[in-house]
């Protein structure tokens, strides 16, 4: 899909197979509630938090976003755990057989939209909103980018909507099958290792 001056394009993604911990909704329920919601509707944890955003995320980028699945950042605090169980820091070749991504494949629904259409915000725009309100909330989304950007994410794709959004303003839904190896490839990685050696540091100022 192209973006024009006067549209842009940006997608939502949802996959079939949801934390049911969280009461996440499924692709049918989203069918038949012709909505998607924000975060705090979906993801009652969040409420709880000291700063929740109750916000729709979508990208500009026509690939499934690393955030929709956080397979690389889930490697990583595996990874992380390993060294606490070795006690020692871990080497990516430590990492082989150890860490193993999950062979069965998962389906994501990718519904688009034009940004203009459903009152999306970029998100660099918005971001600069929060982070004018507090030193606390400015360290709360500096650290929710470079978790984003661990994921494999380009954070200057992310839009936001402060409503929900109803389906039917959709231009497009497409389903995709991928397994956990194609979603890093597809991110840009070639291996669990890659993942570790290539995004260990910016782990490390998350969590330093």
């Amino acid at each position: 899909m192209k973006t024009t001056q006067q549209q842009t394009i940006i997608h939502h993604w949802v996959t079939d197979k949801l934390e049911q911990d969280y009461g996440i909704k499924s692709l049918e329920q989203i069918e038949q509630s012709g909505l998607l919601q924000t975060e705090c509707k979906v993801l009652p944890h969040l409420a709880e938090d000291q700063m929740p955003m109750d916000v729709l995320w979508f990208t500009k980028n026509d690939n499934l976003p690393g955030a929709s699945t956080s397979i690389p950042l889930s490697i990583l605090d595996n990874a992380a755990k390993l060294c606490d169980l070795l006690k020692r820091r871990v080497s990516a070749s430590d990492l082989e057989g150890r860490i193993v991504l999950r062979p069965e494949p998962k389906t994501y629904r990718r519904y688009s939209f034009v940004a203009e259409d459903i009152g999306a915000v970029w998100w660099h725009r918005y971001r600069a909103k929060w982070c004018g309100i507090s030193v606390k909330k400015k360290n709360w989304v500096k650290s929710l980018d470079l978790k984003s950007r661990i994921n494999g994410d380009d954070v200057t794709d992310y839009y936001v909507c402060e409503q929900d959004v109803p389906i039917s303003k959709a231009i497009e839904v497409r389903d995709y099958t991928f397994t956990q190896e194609q979603v890093i490839n597809n991110l840009g990685f070639k291996s669990v290792a890659d993942i570790y050696t290539r995004q260990l540091p910016l782990l490390e100022k998350v969590y330093g």
